[in-house]
Formats: structure tokens, C-alpha cells, sequence
């Protein structure tokens, strides 16, 4: 027989339990383990509140064994000289695992001058130490085992046919104060401001116009991505192979055969850090 504690103990238990569930509040957060904020004990999905891992270029520069500095004489056993600043545009930098590749999800919508449309990955960016060390080129919702990274050095030639008006100036592609865009030439895959001739103290511009360098490069890298890592190239650029079998003094106002030359050794100036 149930007695009377029994039940006013059973009716104070029901009474704790509906108290409890009513306090209880559903908690949001993100749901995508590919995110940085993960919410594992969510019971439903936030608003828009994911934040996903960057896809990065982390640079050093260097001239030959040296730390690159403006104000470092560089020799090329032929020549003395300083490199006064340098630059390069890269894109399409992609991570390949075993079945796959991994790259940023943004893209962007490129419009031409005559109204056509294309989009492309929106990884493109301006390589120079005038604009730092690291280069945020967007995210990436990736978990996997990388084998090697490949990028493309310099611009497709078709791209002095963009529409400039259609371009954000927040775009590493706007033609606005971009060093790498000449008004006569357009756009750039490479320059280097040298001054050899210490007396007359000039520096020169060498310029290599898209469409002269444009190149995919490979290298083996092994690394496990887990869920909401970065994904970081870790590059040096070692200036003074541009320069390599250059004589300044002789073939310096050669700015096409040193356009040539530069073409031939950037590739080769690139390695992993």
C-alpha cells in the first residue's frame, strides 16, 4: 500500500523534475565540424555563426643565404647591387591530398570589357615585402592528409581585358595603386626596382607583363590537416636568384634581355620555408 510520505515525495520529485526542464534553454551554436567554433552540445544550429579556418601565404625573403633587407648589398658574383623592392602576383594555390585538392572557398566574378562573365577562385594576391610577411588569401572547410601544394606564378594574359570599373578596389586586382599594373603595359606578373649604379644612384624598374610568366609550380609537403586547422604555404623567395647570370653594368638598360632572364629564374627563386 502506497502511503501518504510516498506520495507527497513522488509529487515533490515530479515537481523538481518540471522545474528543472522548464530552466532548460536550447543552446545554439554551429553545427559544421569543418568550422573553428564547433559547437559540439548545440542542440540546434545558429544563424550565420560559423567561422572557418584561413587559407594562408606566410612569406620570408631572402638573398641567397642572407635576410633580405633594402638596404643589404646583393652580389651575384658578376655584380653588386641593392634590390629596392620586388614583387609578384600568385593564385590558384591549391593543397592536394591523395584523391583531392584543397583550396579557398570564395570566389569572385570577373566581368570583361565586353560584358562577358567568368568566376574563379578568389585567392589571388600580391607577393612583396613592402606589404609584409602574411597573406590571408580567405578560408578553406577541409579535413585531410596533405601530400604536395601547387600555385601559379603571375596573371592569365586575358586579364587586361577586365573591366577595371567592375573591379572592387578591396580586390587584389584593382588596377587603383597596384604596383603591379601599369598603365601601358597592364597588369604584372613580376617587377624589381634595382640600383646598381651607385654613383648616378637611379634605381630601375624591370617589369615582366602577364602573359610572359605564368607558371605552375609543385612542391612535396606532409602534413595532417585536422578539422578547423589553418592552412598555411610557407614560402621564401630568395631575390638574388632573379638576378642570376645578370651583368647590371653591361646589360642593366637591357630591360627586355633582364625581362628574359628574370622570366627564366623566378620560378626557381621559390621553395618551400
Amino acid at each position: 500500500m502506497i502511503t501518504i510520505k510516498q506520495i507527497n515525495n513522488l509529487f515533490l520529485i515530479l515537481s523538481i523534475a518540471i522545474g528543472v526542464s522548464s530552466c532548460y534553454k536550447n543552446v545554439k551554436g554551429c553545427l559544421d565540424p569543418f568550422s573553428r567554433n564547433y559547437t559540439a552540445n548545440a542542440d540546434e544550429e545558429c544563424d550565420d555563426c560559423c567561422t572557418y579556418p584561413e587559407v594562408k601565404v606566410k612569406m620570408t625573403y631572402s638573398l641567397g643565404d642572407e635576410g633580405y633587407r633594402s638596404t643589404r648589398l646583393a652580389t651575384n658574383n658578376i655584380n653588386s647591387f641593392f634590390v629596392i623592392n620586388a614583387g609578384f602576383y600568385l593564385h590558384q594555390v591549391e593543397f592536394q591530398t591523395k584523391d583531392a585538392s584543397i583550396s579557398v572557398t570564395e570566389e569572385i566574378e570577373l566581368v570583361n570589357q565586353d560584358g562577358s562573365k567568368s568566376r574563379q577562385k578568389d585567392d589571388f594576391v600580391k607577393i612583396s615585402p613592402s606589404d609584409g610577411t602574411n597573406f590571408s588569401l580567405g578560408t578553406h572547410q577541409s579535413r585531410d592528409s596533405i601530400q604536395s601544394v601547387r600555385f601559379t606564378l603571375g596573371l592569365p594574359v586575358d586579364f587586361n581585358q577586365l573591366d577595371s570599373a567592375e573591379i572592387s578596389e578591396a580586390s587584389e586586382l584593382s588596377q587603383v595603386n597596384n604596383v603591379l599594373y601599369d598603365k601601358s603595359k597592364g597588369y604584372l606578373s613580376a617587377y624589381m626596382d634595382i640600383l646598381y649604379d651607385t654613383k648616378a644612384l637611379d634605381t630601375v624598374r624591370y617589369q615582366v607583363p602577364i602573359g610572359d610568366l605564368l607558371q605552375t609550380k609543385m612542391l612535396d609537403t606532409i602534413f595532417l590537416l585536422e578539422y578547423g586547422d589553418e592552412l598555411s604555404l610557407n614560402l621564401n623567395v630568395d631575390f638574388l636568384e632573379w638576378t642570376k647570370g645578370i651583368n647590371f653594368a653591361n646589360d642593366g638598360s637591357d630591360t627586355a634581355l633582364v625581362k628574359s632572364i628574370f622570366v627564366q629564374n623566378i620560378p626557381n627563386s621559390l621553395s618551400l620555408d
